[in-house]
């Protein structure tokens, strides 16, 4: 699964800007509030910026998107607020997180040996911070509300942070990782490749969910990241839903919505492969979760200017695309 997904990053590496036009985003990316990216743009909520030579990631707030230009690690790249245009940090390692319901972004910086840092901004009051790590290595992986939860990549030692309030040490099983948090609420990764999700009590809500998991803002479901494809599990039933109207497409790179809408990038495929080319872009769906319905039915997101080269527009932040950065750009 691994060597597909870090294929699949390595393309987009490869993608190269062109010269900005006017080009107005669909109406559904603004009622979904989420960003997206064509050829010559990004887009969030009607503002807009030229799109980088080098689009690495886009994080996602209630009230901005935050535009990663240049790759992870590289010494130039830095961190762009839409709307504004305003540059927030620079020299990042790795790639920002946030919470599309909340207001913090969350990212590590390295400015030069034994120099780490750790940063957030609430795009919400323009308000920074940062905390100096040293020679700690520590990678965010996750965010819920105010707080980041991450560790350091030498030791797999997991803890949280919150502005102002320092480190507090997250007990977990030696082996595990931890893909998402929400409400409390704790994913995580085995190294059976068995995910839990376990309640702020210590119950066990999940156990053997395949693939690794994203939370919707409300924690009431998990999207499930898998080799081929993406499914969706309902938390409170402890049940899976099943989505319907992808037209016999496969599904990868799940992104919750703020208002709890699931958005699948989908593709055509030839025998065991991805594939895309100029007659067969990638096609995006939302979504909805019913109440009670153990069926999703999904709708095409339109997209202006389809990707031939199958490049996603929305550039996703969980702690797979985290790790997947880290290897790739280490």
């Amino acid at each position: 699964m691994r060597t597909r997904l870090l294929a699949l990053l390595s393309a987009a590496a490869l993608a190269i800007g062109l010269t900005p036009a006017a080009v107005a985003a669909p109406a559904d990316w603004h009622d979904l509030g989420l960003a997206h990216a064509d050829r010559r743009q990004v887009h969030f909520r009607g503002a807009a910026l030229p799109r980088p030579g080098s689009l690495a990631a886009i994080a996602v707030t209630a009230d901005s998107a935050v535009v990663m230009s240049g790759m992870p690690n590289e010494p130039a790249n830095r961190l762009v607020l839409l709307p504004g245009g305003t540059t927030i940090g620079r020299h990042v390692r790795g790639i920002p997180m946030a919470e599309v319901a909340g207001h913090r972004v969350f990212w590590t910086s390295k400015h030069g040996h034994g120099d780490f840092r750790l940063h957030a901004y609430d795009t919400s009051t323009g308000t920074s911070y940062e905390h100096p790590l040293g020679r700690v290595r520590w990678i965010v992986a996750a965010v819920d509300g105010d707080t980041a939860y991450g560790s350091r990549i030498e030791s797999n030692r997991w803890s949280a942070w919150t502005p102002g309030t320092g480190f507090q040490r997250l007990e977990l099983p030696a082996d595990a990782i931890l893909t998402d948090v929400s409400g409390g609420m704790v994913s995580l990764l085995a190294e059976d490749d068995a995910p839990s999700i376990v309640a702020p009590d210590g119950a066990v809500l999940a156990s053997g969910v395949t693939g690794w998991l994203t939370f919707d803002p409300s924690g009431a479901y998990a999207a499930q990241l898998g080799e081929w494809g993406v499914g969706v599990w309902d938390v409170a039933h402890a049940r899976s839903i099943k989505l319907v109207n992808l037209d016999g497409r496969r599904w990868f790179d799940p992104v919750w919505a703020a208002n709890g809408e699931l958005v699948v990038t989908t593709y055509t495929s030839r025998r065991d492969e991805r594939h895309w080319d100029d007659a067969n872009p990638v096609v995006h769906h939302r979504c909805p979760m019913a109440v009670d319905a153990v069926v999703a039915a999904c709708t095409v997101v339109p997209t202006r200017q389809p990707h031939p080269t199958g490049l996603d527009p929305i550039f996703g932040v969980t702690a797979l695309d985290q790790l997947i950065a880290l290897d790739l750009f280490a």
